[in-house]
């Protein structure tokens, strides 16, 4: 054999290695993404595939695994097939009141609570039916403004920020409202755009320029 054709059949042997470790690379990151919960492939839905808008206000999964889009005209439910929409039916006492939606939350008995940009609502799975949050505190203060936020605490409680009108707590066992207005905190000028609580139970609140 030829040095020539030594050193051709060495160059080939060369590129099929580094065929290989590439596909062995790619394997070993494709591996750790799934171990990472890192999803590689994404589908992009718009208003022509069944999206009752195209400005999406917030997103949620279900303990069933549906996805719940809230938008300015409608809530949406998708099954991973077709869309479902919900709106505002006057001939339809189970429908929900209001079409613009700003705020999704699955408590722990499975009903979705739906805050939109005047009032708060619950759609029940089981009833395939909404119903108006009308419930007032002691002081007979309801939840009557945009909703920013709905999450719960550890206990499971719901925590609703509402524009002006500060923070709500409902408590799904003894049904009782209790609200936190910001009028005590006159440093704070703006209404809450979000809130969460850490591993100790405190709530974190923030704010649209106020920090």
């Amino acid at each position: 054999m030829s040095t020539a054709s030594f050193l051709f059949i060495l160059y080939n042997v060369c590129r099929m290695c580094r065929y290989f470790l590439l596909l062995f690379v790619f394997y070993l990151l494709s591996g750790f993404n799934v171990l990472a919960g890192n999803i590689t492939h994404y589908q992009i839905y718009t208003t022509a595939d069944g999206l009752s808008h195209r400005v999406v206000r917030d997103i949620l999964q279900d303990r069933k695994g549906f996805m719940w889009f809230g938008t300015k005209d409608g809530l949406n439910r998708y099954d991973g097939f077709s869309f479902r929409k919900f709106k505002y039916d006057e001939l339809n006492n189970n429908s929900i009141g209001n079409n613009f939606v700003t705020a999704l939350y699955e408590d722990k008995k499975g009903n979705i609570w739906v805050g939109t940009d005047v009032g708060l609502y619950i759609y029940y799975p089981d009833r395939d039916a909404f119903e108006h949050f009308v419930k007032q505190t002691s002081t007979n203060i309801g939840i009557d403004r945009a909703i920013s936020m709905i999450s719960s605490d550890a206990n499971g409680q719901i925590w609703i920020a509402v524009e002006a009108q500060g923070m709500f707590c409902y408590n799904l066992d003894t049904h009782l409202l209790s609200n936190f207005s910001l009028s005590d905190y006159p440093h704070i000028t703006t209404n809450i755009k979000s809130f969460t609580f850490d591993n100790s139970g405190v709530l974190w609140i923030g704010f649209y320029g106020d920090g």
